[in-house]
């Protein structure tokens, strides 16, 4: 655990230095729903902005995504190009979109509080450990339960994949009769 209170003990590099949120940290969640976000997203966030305004948006798998404003306008951006900005009010998925997307500040400690609809996106409760992942443009964050069910998920895919490779390689090194 760092001074800051995060545990880095999944993947403690110094990466990310201009290229984004990259690599997977630790967190625990305190008894007013913040976290500290990890370092060295925190160097992230200061290259992009000198701006402390994160925007929180339900992302899949209950991941909540946070983007600094830079990011966040990119995303908003590309968003538009998809949806189109003319009438906004009369578009259903707009509306998704806007109920669902806040905005926090990091603290002087570098913590984000967790609006309580996303804390129920993430299954996230006080004192709950949560994995806070870099994806480039943005890091999300998830409680521990669903990463690991998500990482168990990956390994099983990847062991079903190998067996049908097996089995297909034997099945056709096998004579025919």
């Amino acid at each position: 655990m760092d001074k800051s209170g995060v545990n880095n003990s999944v993947n403690n590099s110094a990466r990310g230095a201009g290229h984004g949120f990259l690599g997977r940290y630790r967190a625990t969640i305190d008894e007013k729903f913040r976290f500290v976000v990890p370092s060295p997203f925190r160097k992230t966030i200061k290259e992009r902005t000198d701006d402390t305004l994160i925007t929180l948006f339900p992302g899949p798998k209950n991941t909540i995504l946070f983007f600094t404003q830079p990011d966040w306008k990119g995303f908003w951006d590309r968003f538009l190009a998809v949806y189109g900005t003319d009438f906004p009010a009369l578009n259903p998925d707009m509306w998704y979109f806007n109920e669902n997307t806040w905005q926090t500040r990091i603290d002087g400690e570098g913590r984000i509080l967790i609006p309580e609809e996303l804390r129920r996106h993430a299954e996230i409760t006080a004192g709950s450990e949560v994995a806070v992942r870099g994806f480039g443009n943005c890091f999300g964050v998830t409680s521990k339960e669903n990463f690991e069910k998500e990482e168990s998920e990956k390994r099983l895919k990847k062991l079903l994949k190998r067996f049908e490779k097996e089995e297909s390689s034997l099945e056709e090194s096998s004579p025919s009769g």
